[in-house]
């Protein structure tokens, strides 16, 4: 099944209508659905048989590229393209989705940008994350810090407190003289960083390659004679790699 998810945006959300049901709304005075206070948070393609399916992922097992609010009423999902359901927009009600009229085209999209996302444990991927400081923070499962150890225009951004919380160690970071120079605790993503702008960018496709290459293995780090070595391992194929 192939989705999207819509919220709305509590501050364009003038009268409050967030997770009211449609009665509710209707009881309000708002027999029709306001799209302009919705925001389009997530798209996905996945292997949802119904809408509860929908509902349960987006509220149990939660995909690691989604950072917003789990599914609640109100909420509207989109059904591009289903086996068993007729595509349409389906309003999230306080028990189960009613099909409602809706006009995405009134609708704001959340700015995302294209990173490498780096977890422990996991081979390295492309993801899609949000630009607000909530999505960057959520991604990292903590408060960011940039860290910026290479001439490419891009910053590693991790959680500041990933070792004292005693994180997971991740991946090793090395100098341009290939000695190790860091460690980093827990979830990470590389974006870009460009010098004349205030904010985090997308990757581009030869920079989204080039740390795909080199954050690709999970890494586990091992003392010999008082200084430590990180070791690649492939986590599909149990077999390791040293650096």
């Amino acid at each position: 099944m192939e989705i999207s998810i819509y919220q709305i945006n509590m501050k364009r959300d003038t009268n409050r209508l967030a997770f009211f049901g449609l009665e509710d709304m209707e009881e309000l005075g708002h027999s029709k659905i306001d799209s302009s206070i919705y925001d389009k948070v997530y798209s996905c393609k996945g292997d949802f048989k119904s809408l509860e399916d929908v509902f349960q992922a987006f509220n149990l097992n939660l995909p690691p590229d989604y950072h917003d609010r789990s599914l609640s009423v109100s909420d509207i999902v989109e059904v591009k393209s289903a086996e068993n359901i007729e595509p349409g927009f389906y309003f999230c009600d306080s028990f189960g989705f009613q099909k409602v009229d809706f006009e995405p085209t009134k609708t704001a999209e959340l700015d995302t940008m294209r990173v490498v996302l780096v977890e422990p444990g996991k081979v390295a991927r492309e993801a899609r994350i949000g630009t607000r400081l909530s999505d960057l923070q959520a991604a990292v499962g903590g408060d960011i810090e940039q860290f910026c150890p290479y001439k490419d225009e891009v910053a590693l951004i991790c959680d500041e407190e990933g070792k004292v919380c005693g994180k997971d160690l991740n991946r090793a970071i090395y100098g341009e003289d290939g000695q190790m120079v860091d460690i980093v605790a827990g979830t990470f993503f590389v974006c870009a960083a460009p010098s004349d702008s205030g904010s985090f960018k997308g990757l581009s496709d030869a920079q989204i390659e080039r740390y795909l290459k080199q954050f690709k293995y999970p890494q586990q780090f091992i003392r010999i004679n008082d200084e430590i070595k990180a070791v690649k391992y492939n986590t599909e194929q149990n077999k390791n790699y040293e650096r």
